[in-house]
């Protein structure tokens, strides 16, 4: 199984990575530890570049490589995960709920999944908003360090007009990877 994670942060950061790791790590070990597993990575260097060639290119690239040694292409899932952000009280709120609408309609097309973090990934897995981009990689390595997970999960459905203020720390990960 090739599972390509599409992340928001850079390659550089890879904060996202940290998070996304720890938890497939404790929650679903099996989905990294079988023969024949690969996790691959793709850094989009924030959400709005989702759909930049760049991006595009490495997932057709890292399931062209899987399919040299394996042959069912039923076996690569690429998973796009975003932040949902403030899409409440922020000056670009309408924008946000666009683009998150866009990102969805984006990965139903093409039978990606369309994994969410309400707001942030940081704000799920740490409770609290990190607004430094410096301080988001030293935080996620601060985190990988614990040994729990304390996270809420929501539903795998996702609908921009549902968002409302105070339902911050849900994720609908661990939904989208039970099902693989």
């Amino acid at each position: 199984m090739l599972l390509i994670f599409v992340v928001e942060t850079t390659e550089s950061n890879k904060s996202d990575e940290m998070y996304i790791k720890k938890y497939i790590r404790t929650m679903f070990p099996q989905l990294i530890d079988s023969p024949g597993s690969v996790v691959k990575w793709v850094y989009m260097n924030g959400k709005g570049n989702y759909k930049k060639n760049s991006t595009l290119h490495k997932i057709e690239d890292y399931s062209k490589r899987y399919l040299r040694f394996y042959e069912n292409v039923n076996d690569i899932h690429v998973i796009y995960c975003v932040d949902l952000d403030d899409t409440c009280q922020a000056l670009d709120a309408d924008n946000n709920k666009r683009l998150n609408r866009e990102i969805k309609a984006f990965c139903d097309e093409r039978s990606y999944k369309f994994v969410w973090f309400n707001r942030t990934i940081e704000e799920v897995f740490l409770g609290k908003k990190i607004l430094r981009q410096k301080d988001k990689s030293k935080e996620a390595q601060k985190y990988i360090r614990k040994e729990i997970l304390n996270i809420e999960y929501g539903s795998e459905a996702y609908n921009a007009n549902d968002y409302m203020e105070g339902q911050t720390r849900r994720t609908n990960l661990g939904t989208i990877l039970a099902k693989l």
